[in-house]
């Protein structure tokens, strides 16, 4: 069975995300994710699925400037103390008007997930680290728990290229990001590898995961329309996306600040109104019934190189859960086959 992972937006209540990571575990998932918001926090939610499943977790992704670089390194250390071999750690720049708003400077992040790294490392190995950096300053640094050098650190790129190679250059694997287009995700990959090369290293000594957007349904039109009015997709095409990810799928790029203000005021009449017209949930999601989503999953993978394709839960109810985690078994198994 080949490897599919599962993303649950931390916006979900607590019941339904348990039953969810339940389901995942049932049905052979090999891992499943979660993301920083302003809600529930996601160690943790992962916590308690780690209690609860046999699943690895993995988040998608965390940024060190709201968590410190200490406060992440101990966390993980501590969860790897209970629940060893089954904790990645994603780290990313986070997205900018949503770490405006937390009081974070934004412009000096990529350094600053460079050094974050450094920091995480150095204490993962049980080492006394000391940083003088353009965005961390530490000195005399240990965390008094056994080592954990072996937690795999996933980088999350978004829409900058030096960014990308930086990831390659300095991660264990990355987390693609949703809210972009098939040829902007062909990009992004194209300069990971470009630092995975400048690092010395091969493609098999990386994790290439990507997170997607993903609703099954009876039928390929309900599904549409769930997918147009889902608030993750929202969130996912107005503050994860850009004006060039519109552009390049025929969108109105002039629309997006239009939709920006929709989401921001959680008006998913407006948001569905403004792209129902549109392939937006081909383009930017994958959306149809079960045997669909299990072939587009498979297209993602050839096209992009990947290892892990993760598919982030955009339901409304139990059978479009229920459907979305069948379309993405559907292609673990389809696929060993």
């Amino acid at each position: 069975m080949k490897d599919v992972a599962v993303t649950i937006p931390p916006m979900t209540p607590r019941a339904t995300f348990i039953r969810i990571a339940r389901l995942a575990n049932e049905m052979g998932y090999h891992s499943i994710w979660t993301y920083e918001e302003f809600v529930a926090d996601p160690m943790v939610r992962l916590a308690e699925c780690l209690a609860d499943t046999r699943l690895i977790t993995g988040t998608g992704c965390l940024n060190p400037f709201l968590r410190t670089p200490l406060a992440i390194a101990m966390t993980y250390m501590t969860l790897e103390e209970m629940y060893p071999g089954r904790n990645i750690l994603g780290l990313g720049v986070g997205v900018a008007n949503w770490l405006d708003r937390a009081g974070v400077n934004t412009r000096k992040t990529h350094s600053g997930v460079r050094e974050a790294v450094q920091i995480i490392r150095g204490l993962f190995r049980g080492e006394t680290v000391t940083l003088s950096g353009r965005f961390f300053h530490v000195h005399d640094l240990k965390v008094a728990l056994p080592p954990a050098s072996h937690i795999p650190i996933y980088l999350a790129p978004r829409e900058n290229l030096v960014f990308a190679e930086i990831c390659g250059e300095i991660g264990d694997g990355c987390f693609g990001p949703i809210g972009v287009p098939n040829r902007f995700h062909k990009k992004l990959f194209d300069h990971i590898r470009i630092g995975l090369k400048r690092s010395g290293r091969s493609a098999n000594e990386y994790v290439f995961a990507n997170n997607f957007c993903a609703l099954a349904d009876l039928t390929d039109a309900s599904a549409k329309e769930s997918m147009m009015r889902s608030p993750w997709f929202a969130h996912a095409m107005g503050i994860a996306s850009n004006r060039e990810a519109w552009a390049e799928c025929g969108l109105d790029p002039n629309q997006l600040e239009v939709y920006q203000r929709a989401e921001a005021r959680q008006d998913w009449e407006e948001t569905t109104r403004l792209l129902r017209n549109t392939n937006a949930h081909k383009d930017f999601a994958l959306t149809g019934t079960r045997e669909s989503l299990a072939q587009q999953i498979k297209a993602k993978v050839e096209m992009l190189g990947l290892d892990l394709p993760v598919i982030s839960i955009c339901a409304h109810n139990d059978r479009q859960i229920l459907e979305t985690l069948e379309g993405g078994r559907l292609y673990a198994e389809q696929t060993c086959n």
